[in-house]
C-alpha cells in the first residue's frame, strides 16, 4: 500500500468483520483496530495521517465508519459500551456479499431518511461521495436516537420521569432540587392537615 494512501471505509468492511472473528468473536475498538491494521499492513505514515486537526487519524475514523456499517448490515453489534462482537450472520458471511449488503443498508437509510422528510438527503457540492454517505448516515441515526428516546420517555412513569428529570438538572449544576413526592414524606401529619384545611378555608370564603 502506497504511503499516505488511506483507503475508503469500503475497503475496512471485510477485514474489520475478520479481524473481530479472529478475536474470538468480539473485541474492544482498541484491539480491533490494531487487528485490522496488522491484517491489511498499512504503513506507519498512513496510519499518522489525522482526520481533520486530529485527533482521531483517518484511518481510526473510516475504521469506525466501517464499524458503524457492519453494524448497520447486521454483521456486528455493540450492545456493551467499546465492545464490538460479531454475529450469527456475520459469522457466515463472505467477502462476495459484502458490497450488496452495503448497497441495501444505504437503500434502507434513503428510505427512513425520505420517510421522515418527505425527501432524500442532497449530497453537499464538493462533498466527497464518502463525506455524503456518513453525512446520511449521521442524519438517520439521528431520527433513528431520537424515535427511540421519545418511546421511552413515554413509555416512564410518571415517578419515573420525575428521577430522570431531577438527574439531569442536577448533572447540569442545578442545586437545591427536591421532588414533590420527597417533600410530601418530609411534612409532618399535621402540615398536610393545615393545609388541606386552608384550601377549605379559602373555598368557603368565596
Amino acid at each position: 500500500m502506497t504511503a499516505f494512501a488511506v483507503p475508503p471505509y469500503q475497503f475496512f468492511l471485510w477485514p474489520a468483520l475478520q479481524a473481530v472473528i479472529d478475536l474470538g468473536g468480539s473485541a474492544s475498538i482498541a484491539d480491533l483496530e490494531v487487528a485490522v491494521i496488522n491484517r491489511v499492513d498499512i504503513t506507519p505514515e498512513t496510519q499518522a495521517v489525522l482526520h481533520g486537526d486530529g485527533p482521531m487519524t483517518e484511518v481510526q475514523y473510516r475504521l469506525a465508519w466501517a464499524r458503524t456499517y457492519l453494524k448497520g448490515m447486521g454483521l456486528l453489534t455493540n450492545s456493551q459500551r467499546g465492545i464490538w462482537s460479531v454475529t450469527a450472520s456475520g459469522q457466515t458471511v463472505t467477502e462476495d456479499e459484502i458490497p450488496k449488503l452495503r448497497a441495501d443498508y444505504l437503500a434502507t437509510l434513503t428510505a427512513k431518511r425520505k420517510a421522515a422528510t418527505g425527501k432524500p438527503k442532497k449530497g453537499k457540492q464538493g462533498q466527497s461521495d464518502l463525506d455524503n454517505e456518513i453525512d446520511q448516515t449521521e442524519t438517520n441515526a439521528e431520527y433513528e436516537w431520537k424515535d427511540t428516546l421519545l418511546e421511552t420517555l413515554f413509555k416512564m412513569s410518571a415517578k419515573g420521569f420525575e428521577k430522570l428529570a431531577m438527574r439531569l438538572l442536577r448533572e447540569a449544576g442545578v442545586q437545591g432540587l427536591v421532588s414533590r413526592r420527597s417533600r410530601a414524606a418530609e411534612l409532618p401529619p399535621w402540615a398536610e392537615l393545615h393545609r388541606s384545611s386552608a384550601r377549605i378555608g379559602c373555598v368557603g370564603s368565596g
